[in-house]
């Protein structure tokens, strides 16, 4: 299964290396897209330096949150992905989560939405 995680940013720099080293250790391999809704810190120079497999979409202004996430179902679409995961940019998933949620997705192809527990940071 292809999987699209899609990340909208605005000054994602207290969140980014949590956020994007955990997708870097999952266990189900997937291709990141940031779309950066115009962010005045330092988080795209950031991404290009550090996450160079990550795909940025610098929006060139704050389009919000549903028009940036739009931005990237559509390349999802258009490039054939079977699956996107919208993650929040101060979220962050445990190795295993992706896999788990595409294994799932596999034995029912009747669900549409799939999402796993949401714990906050204390777990």
């Amino acid at each position: 299964m292809k999987i699209l995680v899609i990340i909208v940013s605005y000054n994602f720099m207290p969140w980014l290396d949590r956020c994007l080293s955990s997708l870097r250790h999952s266990t189900y391999s997937t291709d990141v897209m940031v779309i950066d809704n115009a962010s005045t810190d330092e988080t795209c120079e950031r991404i290009r330096r550090d996450y160079p497999e990550v795909h940025l979409h610098e929006m060139g202004r704050n389009a919000g949150f549903g028009c940036a996430n739009n931005v990237g179902i559509r390349r999802a679409v258009a490039e054939g992905y079977d699956a996107v995961l919208l993650l929040n940019q101060d979220a962050w998933v445990a190795p295993e989560t992706i896999g788990r949620l595409a294994e799932l997705s596999a034995t029912r192809p009747d669900v549409g939405i799939l999402s796993p527990v949401h714990l906050d940071g204390t777990g």
